[in-house]
């Protein structure tokens, strides 16, 4: 076996989580499975077994599933936030900054009628629509699908009744 292939085969290992910030591991995990299997994808004993830990582990620092999908939300929202900060604005607009989370807002709230759940349960369902809304349209415009932008505002519409349906169904399951 030469070098090259004893460091790939060390680099293939699934990395195991020993001391540190559990809670942080379990949100990067989630994050992986997300990108692999999106929201619906991601399970607890998953997020656990990638990190290295039991699923009774995991249990020590959310209380379940939701708990997990909100931190990770938040946690990605807090770097969003980071980054805004941080990066430089030629022409700062500290107002529009302001109507851009008061719409924010709105829109949690809407999302919340919709679901008839709580707007603090509602971030990541949210996030979920304007992806979906917002995914259909890019792909419409830049030729990745075959659709006009009518044709694209309609999947993107049948696609936030399917994830306000599996939003409450999981809601309803849990």
């Amino acid at each position: 076996m030469t070098e090259q292939s004893s460091v790939v085969k060390l680099q293939k290992r699934p990395r195991r989580y020993h001391h540190g910030d559990l809670a942080s591991a379990l949100q990067q995990t989630t994050l992986a499975i997300i990108g692999e299997r999106g929201v619906g994808g991601v399970t607890l004993s998953e997020a656990a077994r990638r990190a290295g830990v039991s699923h009774a582990a995991a249990y020590r620092h959310f209380a379940g599933l939701q708990g997990l999908l909100v931190a990770t939300a938040e946690g990605c929202y807090a770097r969003w936030d980071e980054r805004q900060v941080a990066r430089p604005f030629k022409t700062p607009d500290p107002q529009g900054e302001i109507i851009a989370r008061r719409d924010y807002q709105k829109f949690l709230s809407m999302v919340s009628r919709a679901t008839s759940a709580p707007a603090d349960e509602c971030h990541i369902v949210a996030q979920a629509i304007m992806a979906t809304v917002l995914g259909h349209a890019r792909m419409s415009m830049d030729g990745m699908l075959s659709t006009t932008m009518d044709q694209a505002a309609d999947a993107a519409a049948a696609a936030v009744r399917m994830l306000i349906v599996g939003f409450n169904q999981t809601r309803c399951d849990s």
